[in-house]
């Protein structure tokens, strides 16, 4: 029986320490192959399925708050994981067992597979291996759920029943997109639309058994 095995994730990496806050992050961005097994057990070329893009925030130096906001509108969102003085916020730590690991931060900017490799659980492999290799020091990973085909969806939309049917369409993805995201671990922060998996708990973990990407949960 041919199945598709998930192979590797081509990581390219930027980031510059210059003494600017926003300066140190490290921008993480991938290409995720998987490959072809037929039934004699030979292999395809790797075959690209999609991207992923992460940010190692490293807030040693600077104030998180300073960093992420120096950085870009993307991750200011992530500000209210900290408090003023830069620290985990009280909202984040009444979630998490701590910060043990340290008080650096792991974002999944995107998260993208080809249609026809969706369904499949790929993208949490490889969600998983990319926190598994980049966010040592990190007590937190953080999301942003948020479709991606529904960018500029709302841009110059006038008519108010088209802008109500895209809001309902939008809030039914991203419900779909916080579940896909919990069969590892993550969950919603409350009183944010953002989702933390805490790093110091051990997590169902995705698994190629038999040719098919299993969920285990110990």
């Amino acid at each position: 029986m041919k199945y598709l095995s998930p192979s590797s994730i081509d990581y390219r990496t930027f980031s510059v320490f210059t003494g600017e806050s926003d300066d140190y992050i490290l921008d993480i961005t991938g290409d995720l192959y998987v490959e072809e097994w037929d039934e004699e057990d030979n292999c395809s070329d790797p075959i690209k399925i999609g991207t992923i893009n992460c940010y190692f925030v490293n807030t040693e130096e600077f104030s998180a708050l300073d960093t992420l906001d120096a950085h870009s509108q993307e991750l200011a969102t992530f500000m209210c994981l900290y408090d003023e003085d830069g620290n985990y916020s009280d909202r984040l730590l009444n979630q998490i067992y701590g910060c043990e690991r340290g008080n650096n931060l792991f974002v999944v900017a995107k998260l993208e597979i080809l249609p026809e490799y969706r369904g499949r659980k790929f993208g949490l492999f490889f969600l998983q291996k990319a926190i598994r290799a980049f966010a040592n020091g990190c007590s937190v990973t953080a999301i942003h759920p948020s479709p991606l085909q529904f960018c500029n969806s709302f841009v110059d939309v006038k008519d108010e029943d088209e802008k109500i049917k895209i809001q309902k369409q939008f809030k039914k993805a991203t419900n779909k997109l916080k579940e896909y995201y919990s069969r590892i671990g993550f969950e919603t922060l409350e009183g944010t639309n953002l989702m933390i998996l805490d790093l110091h708990l051990k997590q169902p973990q995705v698994v190629l058994e038999d040719g098919e990407l299993l969920i285990i949960r110990e």
